[in-house]
């Protein structure tokens, strides 16, 4: 609408008049805003009043879901920590298992490496002792012959003094040198 219009309908000298039509206009208009009112009210505040229920139990819903996966999610962390644990724990125990197999091992090994080396220290002992007793015997028939040349010379022919510590010297030679 055009206020120039306006300004024509209304009386002379006012610019607002309180009268009956303006009265009865208001009240045509508050029964008009009224009846909208209620048929709005009627139509849309079920329709959103059980929307925005819906939706609140909706985020209910979604709320409490949330928690619930929350605790589960905390519950598998606190399996899933002490699995680790137990996994860090027989880690260690085999660790630990292992390394005394193996000093154990290496102590057998080492154990069996003296006796063998004990078995042959004492069969070289046995076979130098062995020698030893031949080396002796030898040396005593050697000994023994020597003297009995010694003594066939010393027999066989009579001799001097000077003669005598001669065949002493050569006998003791030959003893060095056998």
């Amino acid at each position: 609408m055009n206020p120039i219009f306006l300004l024509q309908t209304v009386p002379e000298g006012r610019m607002f008049a309180l009268d009956a039509q303006t009265f009865t206009q208001a009240g045509v208009n508050l029964i008009i805003v009224g009846i909208l009112a209620l048929i709005l009210y009627l139509l849309l505040y079920k329709p959103v009043l059980n929307y925005l229920t819906a939706r609140r139990a909706s985020i209910d819903g979604n709320l409490e879901s949330a928690e619930k996966n929350k605790a589960q999610a905390m519950a598998l962390k606190s399996d899933y920590e002490q699995l680790i644990k137990k996994i860090d724990a027989e880690k260690y125990d085999i660790h630990d298992s292992a390394r005394k197999q193996a000093a154990e091992q290496a102590k057998e090994k080492v154990a069996a490496a003296r006796s063998k080396a004990d078995g042959v220290r004492s069969a070289a002992r046995a076979e130098i002792e062995k020698e030893k007793e031949r080396a002796q015997v030898e040396m005593k028939q050697v000994a023994m012959d020597i003297s009995n040349a010694i003594v066939g010379k010393f027999l066989s022919q009579e001799i001097d003094k000077a003669a005598q510590e001669q065949l002493f010297n050569e006998a003791k030679l030959e003893l060095e040198g056998a």
